[in-house]
């Protein structure tokens, strides 16, 4: 039998972890429906190995038509530059799609494969093809606080036109877009294409965690205020300009704060990361705990509840967190950048505190107001709960699988 459905995912393990959560959730849920046919997950062959869940998955749905195809020249496409790469990575999924002949594919990461699309990529069979778009940023402008350069500017230019020729691909029938902001632009470009907003997946929190012995695994003790910095520790991520801040504090602050920096740190970066840790511990005296490795959810959610801020010091990022999900998921408030659409679901559904993370000066500041200002001022917890409620896993499978499948 033809498969009915193929999930297609270049996107390097080690960077984008949280993709094979996305594929687990709709693992999970095909594993619910009462559907005939195939699900097949094609990958990097190490998310298989590297994520525990994700192995068990699969191996729980071979009888159910999931089947693993492993991208075996993944690792090569990912080392092209940027315009070989995309010549590398439309090539790898013209070969992949041709070979399992699914109805429809989804792609991971629509962003990948713009330049594919608008340049003659073609099947010789009837395949729907539907994309999750990660990072629009054409429409930014029109976001309380964001401030655009002349180098903005061009590259939302860019996206655009590339964007616009993507779309005419006659094979790509839908794209599932989180950032919900950016549906209404992409429907202008083009009437009849099916564009949705995509929740940005989390499973409810079915479990309570004692936060005191979080804390003593920590050795953490008495009044001391956790500032939880989550996921990859890339540099753009700003971890650097987080680190400057720490050491801007006021005494009184610095020494109740405890900087937890919890996930992997890329080998390139991690003897200056590491450097700059001692320097906020041996100047200001703030405590400053590491976890240098790739975190599951079960652990994700007990560090969630300890932390007193949840910082998004994100440099000019684009696109979606699902850290603010969390955060907001854990009832806990966040200090992160002003910038697009992260600064604008901070403002706009009251999620913490958002300010320019490019100057150390200003998170600084983000951060003693967090812990000195009542909680009220800036944060709302009921708007994170629903927040978070809007992207649950079942939210986001289900719109996967009526979109795409439809």
């Amino acid at each position: 039998m033809n498969s009915q459905l193929l999930i297609y995912d270049d996107a390097d393990p080690v960077a984008a972890g949280h993709h094979s959560e996305y594929i687990e959730h709709l693992i999970e849920y095909w594993l619910r429906l009462p559907v005939e046919g195939r699900l097949d997950i094609a990958t990097a062959p190490e998310f298989r190995e590297r994520y525990d869940r994700l192995h068990q998955l699969l191996k729980e749905g071979e009888r159910a038509g999931v089947c693993f195809r492993p991208l075996k020249g993944s690792r090569a496409v990912r080392k092209a530059g940027t315009v070989s790469r995309s010549i590398a990575a439309g090539r790898l999924l013209k070969e992949s799609v041709e070979k399992v002949r699914p109805s429809a594919c989804l792609l991971m990461s629509f962003d990948h494969f713009q330049a594919s699309l608008a340049t003659g990529l073609r099947f010789d069979f009837p395949v729907k093809l539907a994309g999750i778009y990660f990072r629009p940023t054409f429409h930014y402008g029109q976001f309380e606080g964001t401030r655009l350069g002349l180098g903005d500017r061009v590259r939302q230019l860019r996206q655009l036109v590339m964007l616009s020729f993507a779309i005419r691909n006659p094979h790509l029938s839908s794209i599932l877009c989180l950032d919900p902001y950016s549906v209404p632009f992409i429907h202008r470009l083009r009437s009849n294409l099916r564009v949705f907003p995509l929740p940005d997946p989390l499973k409810p929190l079915n479990e309570s965690h004692d936060a005191r012995e979080v804390r003593r695994s920590l050795g953490l003790e008495g009044e001391t205020k956790v500032l939880l910095l989550f996921g990859a520790l890339a540099r753009r991520k700003g971890v650097f300009q987080l680190l400057e801040a720490a050491q801007a504090l006021p005494d009184s602050v610095a020494s109740k704060a405890c900087l937890l920096l919890a996930g992997p740190i890329p080998a390139s970066d991690r003897s200056e990361v590491n450097s700059c840790c001692e320097k906020v511990r041996s100047g200001k005296g703030v405590r400053v705990i590491t976890i240098d490795r790739w975190i599951d959810d079960p652990e994700a959610r007990r560090l969630f509840s300890i932390a007193d801020v949840v910082l998004l010091p994100y440099q000019r990022h684009s696109g979606m967190s699902a850290v603010l999900v969390r955060a907001a998921s854990a009832r806990v408030p966040v200090v992160g950048s002003d910038y697009g659409l992260l600064g604008e679901l901070i403002r706009r559904r009251r999620l913490g505190i958002a300010t320019d993370c490019q100057d150390p000066e200003k998170i600084s500041s983000a951060i003693v107001s967090s812990l000195s200002r009542p909680r009220t001022e800036f944060f709302d917890a009921e708007q994170a709960r629903c927040f978070a409620e809007e992207n649950s896993a079942e939210e986001y499978a289900k719109v996967v699988f009526s979109q795409v499948l439809d």
